[in-house]
């Protein structure tokens, strides 16, 4: 009785991991706001081919109905493992974040911010456990022109099933 105890406590002791892992059919939708126009992009995990353990992923945009492609490539499974955030707290801690509560059309989510300069330009980040990709939230400024934002808000996650060829 007293090593079940002892087993549970270690247990309980362990950081808690995220289950979420890249597969064939995630997706993240987010609505994209610059100061002159909005749209829709779409980031999915089209195809995977198990024998170089990559994914393809397709970026689409959709404005005033019309879907393109911004962006397509394969990316191994490990990139993306690492995109995934599986442990958000000392992810945050090891970026330099902050743990902060953020509500987006998609939902309200725990997340770590973070902040990056490069020259001018801000990027703020959000990323949260369990969404694929991780990110929540994104905006973009100058420091030059800092109310002129670009911002992405997640809208819509999830896995769809792929379908049969």
């Amino acid at each position: 009785m007293k090593s079940f105890v002892l087993f549970s406590l270690v247990l309980l002791s362990l950081p808690a991991f995220s289950e979420l892992s890249p597969e064939h059919g995630d997706f993240a939708t987010y609505k994209a706001t610059r100061p002159s126009s909005e749209h829709e992009e779409k980031r999915t995990l089209e195809e995977y081919d198990e024998e170089s353990d990559r994914f393809k992923q397709v970026i689409y945009k959709t404005k005033d109905g019309e879907i393109t492609v911004l962006s397509e490539g394969w990316e191994t499974k490990s990139f993306f493992e690492f995109v995934y955030v599986s442990d958000l707290e000392e992810r945050c801690s090891s970026q330099g974040g902050e743990i902060e509560t953020l509500t987006v059309p998609a939902g309200t989510f725990k997340t770590c911010k973070t902040k990056k300069t490069n020259g001018g330009a801000i990027r703020y980040k959000w990323v949260a456990e369990d969404v694929p990709f991780g990110m929540v939230r994104s905006e973009n400024s100058s420091i030059y022109n800092p109310t002129r934002k670009h911002i992405k808000e997640l809208i819509s996650f999830g896995t769809e099933t792929p379908e049969e060829e």
